[in-house]
């Protein structure tokens, strides 16, 4: 079975149709009157591939292993045979079902927009730790795992780092800034806030 099926699961009134469990749109896996010999998962690729970046990413479009699973199905003479019958399913899809690491690049980008997307909305580390916030993040993409609380808090000293060097040049390069301040208070907590903009001239 593909495995663009952890993404879509049969629609039990119309099988011709696959509903996608990331965003319950219905994608047709042959045209209308076809017959279940005809279909295949072409469209549900596509679908992941337009609208679910990361998830598409994340598993290697299949176009990409039918060599592979040929091989497996029809294995060349010799030792490659019992090599490809005796392999897993992780070891043909490396990564196809595990969840990435900390290090990983696909996971660092996402932590990366997390902590802007806290900085920016004015959030609590704890959002990360709600219950509804992680199920929604899952939904999303299954593979990244949510740091914690402490982790996220980590993360955002090299963030502000990198975003405060970045104003630094636009500054050092203005000849001139004009700045403009604001006073809020918060409406659920009652805290106090002020803000400096500023607006330069190259």
């Amino acid at each position: 079975m593909s495995i663009v099926w952890n993404f879509f699961k049969e629609k039990e009134e119309e099988r011709r149709l696959a509903i996608c469990s990331l965003c319950n749109a219905e994608v047709a896996k042959g045209p209308v009157n076809s017959l279940p010999k005809t279909w295949n998962t072409s469209n549900l690729q596509d679908h992941l591939k337009r609208n679910h970046r990361e998830a598409y990413e994340a598993y290697e479009p299949d176009h990409k292993r039918k060599k592979l699973e040929r091989e497996v199905d029809r294995p060349t003479p010799g030792s490659q045979k019992s090599r490809m019958q005796q392999a897993s399913i992780d070891d043909l899809f490396p990564g196809g079902k595990k969840k990435w690491k900390n290090d990983d690049p696909r996971a660092t980008r996402i932590n990366q927009k997390l902590i802007q997307m806290i900085a920016m909305d004015n959030q609590p580390f704890s959002l990360v730790e709600d219950d509804g916030f992680i199920e929604y993040t899952a939904a999303l993409n299954p593979l990244y795992s949510l740091p914690g609380r402490t982790k996220a808090t980590e993360m955002l000293e090299p963030e502000y780092d990198r975003v405060r060097g970045i104003i630094q040049k636009e500054v050092d390069s203005a000849s001139f800034i004009n700045f403009t301040s604001d006073l809020w208070t918060e409406d659920t907590t009652r805290m106090a806030f002020i803000s400096l903009t500023g607006d330069g001239n190259n």
